[in-house]
């Protein structure tokens, strides 16, 4: 992964994705950004209790890193699944895609971010060949997974928990890709994005029967 930083933000990109230069991409850290002590950095979730100003002016500069402040934004509501959800290019309309905020828009620096105002689907990936569109999902513990396919030019954006991985995440995210876009397999490239570590995360003996098949969840 190669680290890049544009003023007050910093940010990881794989480097076998910027082979393309039709996609755009990063992994955000909690480094720079507005928010203070004790949400200190790149906070983008307003229901810690973080200044919504702060939030709002953290989730612009993500946009603006990448230059993709003037996209529309499709995100989910998370529910640690392995769902997957499509945003259709000829189907589409924008009236249940939105981000989590609660009001349709926000100014920022002169800048006008625009969202609808339906509820959210609930899925924990979305795959997509619109283009012009950012897909934006927040992480906390959990790990982003990148997909892209160049030949059929679809992308995704995953959250894999650890119920999302034992549920197959990671496959169910191929699997759509390839039957409702026709992906092969062999031509998706992958990214598997940096999450929590073993130094701050304990896994209980319940965790471990879920991937060794003795429990159900």
């Amino acid at each position: 992964m190669i680290e890049q930083q544009r003023e007050n933000a910093r940010y990881l990109q794989f480097s076998h994705f910027l082979q393309f230069p039709e996609i755009t991409h990063g992994i955000f850290t909690r480094l720079g950004g507005y928010s203070t002590t004790p949400y200190r950095g790149l906070n983008v979730s307003y229901s810690t209790g973080d200044n919504f100003e702060n939030v709002i002016r953290n989730r612009l500069l993500v946009l603006q890193s990448l230059g993709i402040e003037t996209y529309p934004c499709a995100t989910l509501w998370m529910i640690h699944s392995a769902d997957v959800a499509t945003l259709d290019t000829e189907q589409s309309t924008w009236d249940d895609w939105r981000t989590d905020w609660p009001h349709r828009s926000y100014c920022v620096e002169d800048t006008e971010l625009i969202w609808t105002v339906k509820p959210r689907r609930k899925a924990d990936a979305v795959i997509t060949k619109h283009e012009g569109v950012a897909l934006a999902l927040s992480f906390a513990d959990c790990t982003p997974l990148l997909f892209y396919d160049p030949v059929e030019r679809v992308i995704s954006l995953a959250h894999a928990g650890w119920r999302g991985t034992a549920r197959g995440m990671a496959f169910s995210t191929v699997e759509a890709m390839v039957e409702r876009f026709g992906c092969q397999p062999r031509n998706i490239y992958a990214g598997v994005a940096p999450s929590i570590g073993p130094c701050c995360y304990e896994v209980s003996e319940q965790v471990r029967d879920f991937y060794y098949g003795k429990d159900q969840f």
